[in-house]
């Protein structure tokens, strides 16, 4: 009837011989039964013939529902009525680590009682009691059985700090006990924390119970706990292959939760248990993968197969001149090739791999093959831009370049451009014309290899605004300097106002322009906006604008002349200023104001014959401020 081994690190629990085991409790350590308890376990077996669900006692009668003060602390809850438990007076609940390392509580004590309402059929029991600090941020898993006065009882479920104010009922399911497969327990699940519940092992009897692991468990080191309990037992190794199909594990990584159980020592024949195993799971081979789909995609060619229970990833080949050759092993369920070529012809195979890189499937020795077709390329963006309508597309695998084609008024396709890239900008554009493009692709010869859009895709051409891209102060007055637009005829330009507007001053084909109506020291603000060969403005303008302000250049000395009346010294003009002041200077000596003047010229009478003399000038305004730098190196000449 049972099914108990000296060797089975596993879960097990006697409170009295009135109540049933504690359902798979984890416990650290093996658990190792002597002859003594065995004998009291099948004693007590052949005495207790009814169910878990059935059981019904005295001792838990004895209390009464009324007795029990619940605290202020966090509650969880128990659907005693949804379970459809009758004839109930007390509800105990009883929690612990789901870690293995947690102490098991005492059964049905005062501490574990819950405070029941018979009027709803709600049982409320207060964590505070359990001696655990579990709080909503907890990420801790704890496992809860909730039991009753007729001796019905839950299964293990988990819960975490989530559980917190959630109420746990039964399904009307019964588990399996993992621990005695003759007997059944009451699954229960929690009303809204789906992620926690009934707590998932394997029977004593090879099947997968419950849906949420212990804290530190897995699949695989949960298989290995079995395959260790029971690894010279044949029945029950007969059980594992479909195991590792139903809990979709690789062998490898079964036998890699083995070895690490084996290795935390406990065991005399570890080794023995090892060898054992190892033999049992060799012997598993992953079913053959199949290739379900090939398409042809942008990417190249795109394989698609099914899943395979037990894999870790696959091993994707190609077929050559001297077999199948390896290209890619991958965990997903489908590659893309990009290595491929027009009309190129491509087989393939696939096998399973464990997670080491070792083949565990045989494979399709004729394998799938497709004959690559590039798709035809998709213009994925239209948009305006300075030079004219810009396309972008998207790349295909396996061919060397594109062709370009725009729709003639007459309806049909013109070619106009093959290129390399995935992008290119149409310069040949006029403004609020509607251009139709279409895409194609090309090999290395220039034939076509690819289908085309036959609708195509369209943009009607509207000049975005220029950008002023410098302002600067020159002699002549601020200088404008913008991008080019493509398609349009010319450009308007506007400065702001004292009042704020904007003010029409200047059309122009050309892409830069000199404000010479410039003041020293004041800021001039500037915008500007495309223009056709009629006048008419076909782009929106910046309405911020763009600032500067103008400041006088130091003027430039072009000229120095030894005349008869002296040296007659000549610069440039300075836009916007009033006049200059012109310096001199002997060597060793400091620099002397000369004159201030209006002109852009003047003759020095009064340098000295035979010695060498430097001049300098700057800007000035009408009240004979400097608002102009001056060259400190000057220009010399020597007088005659």
């Amino acid at each position: 009837m049972y099914e108990v081994r000296s060797a089975l690190q596993c879960n097990f629990a006697i409170h009295n011989t009135y109540t049933e085991y504690f359902l798979n409790r984890n416990q650290k350590g093996d658990f190792k039964m002597t002859k003594k308890i065995m004998s009291m376990i099948l004693s007590i077996a052949m005495v207790l013939s009814v169910a878990v669900v059935g059981i019904s006692g005295t001792y838990a009668a004895e209390v009464s529902d009324k007795t029990s003060e619940v605290g202020a602390g966090n509650n969880i809850y128990f659907n005693v009525k949804k379970s459809g438990w009758s004839n109930v007076k007390t509800v105990y609940c009883h929690i612990w680590r789901a870690d293995g390392t947690g102490d098991w509580p005492d059964w049905q004590t005062k501490k574990e009682k819950c405070k029941y309402d018979s009027s709803t059929g709600i049982a409320t029991y207060d964590l505070s009691k359990t001696g655990h600090n579990i709080k909503k941020s907890d990420g801790k898993l704890y496992c809860v059985i909730f039991s009753a006065n007729t001796g019905m009882q839950t299964y293990n479920a988990i819960m975490s700090g989530k559980c917190i104010g959630d109420t746990l009922y039964c399904t009307g399911n019964l588990l399996e006990n993992p621990e005695d497969s003759e007997k059944r327990a009451n699954e229960a699940v929690w009303a809204k924390t789906k992620d926690c519940g009934p707590e998932k092992k394997i029977t004593s009897s090879g099947n997968v119970i419950g849906t949420t692991l212990s804290e530190g468990d897995t699949d695989a080191s949960m298989l290995a706990c079995f395959l260790v309990a029971y690894y010279d037992w044949p029945e029950k190794m007969d059980k594992v292959p479909a195991l590792v199909k139903e809990l979709n594990l690789s062998t490898s990584d079964v036998m890699k939760a083995v070895n690490k159980k084996l290795d935390n020592g406990g065991y005399d024949n570890a080794e023995n248990i090892r060898a054992s195993v190892k033999a049992v799971l060799d012997k598993i081979e992953a079913s053959t993968p199949s290739i379900s789909k090939l398409e042809n995609t942008t990417g190249g060619i795109k394989l698609s197969w099914n899943k395979v229970s037990g894999a870790y990833g696959y091993r994707i080949y190609q077929k050559t001149s001297n077999g199948w050759k390896r290209f890619k092993d991958t965990t997903a369920t489908s590659f893309t090739d990009s290595a491929v070529s027009a009309n190129q012809t491509k087989t393939y195979t696939i096998r399973c791999i464990d997670s080491s890189g070792n083949t565990i499937s045989g494979f399709n020795s004729k394998g799938w093959s497709k004959k690559y077709t590039p798709v035809a390329p998709t213009i994925s963006k239209l948009e305006n831009t300075s030079s004219g309508i810009k396309l972008s597309w998207n790349k295909i695998a396996g061919v060397y370049g594109y062709r370009l084609y725009y729709k003639t008024s007459s309806g049909g396709w013109k070619r106009f451009k093959d290129t390399t890239a995935t992008s290119f900008t149409d310069s040949g554009v006029s403004p609020n014309r509607t251009e139709t493009y279409t895409i194609r692709c090309i090999d290395k010869n220039g034939k076509t290899v690819s289908g085309f859009n036959s609708k195509g895709w369209s943009k009607k051409y509207t000049p975005v605004a220029p950008t002023i891209s410098k302002l600067e102060n020159t002699s002549s007055g601020i200088k404008l300097s913008w991008n080019k637009i493509a398609g349009v005829y010319g450009y308007r330009l506007y400065y702001k106002t004292s009042s704020g507007g904007w003010k029409r001053f200047k059309d122009t084909t050309a892409t830069s322009f000199t404000d010479s109506g410039v003041s020293p020291n004041r800021t001039e603000t500037y915008t500007i906006r495309c223009i056709d060969k009629n006048g008419k403005t076909i782009s929106g303008f910046n309405s911020k604008g763009w600032s500067k302000k103008y400041t006088a250049t130091t003027p430039k000395i072009t000229k120095l002349t030894n005349t008869s009346k002296g040296v007659s010294v000549t610069w440039n003009k300075v836009t916007g200023v009033y006049g200059y002041r012109l310096y001199r200077k002997y060597a060793g000596g400091s620099w002397t104001r000369v004159k201030d003047t209006t002109s852009t010229s003047f003759t020095d009478s009064g340098a000295k014959k035979g010695k060498k003399v430097t001049y300098t000038v700057r800007c000035i305004d009408k009240k004979g401020n400097t608002i102009s730098d001056y060259n400190k190196t000057g220009w010399s000449i020597t007088r005659k």
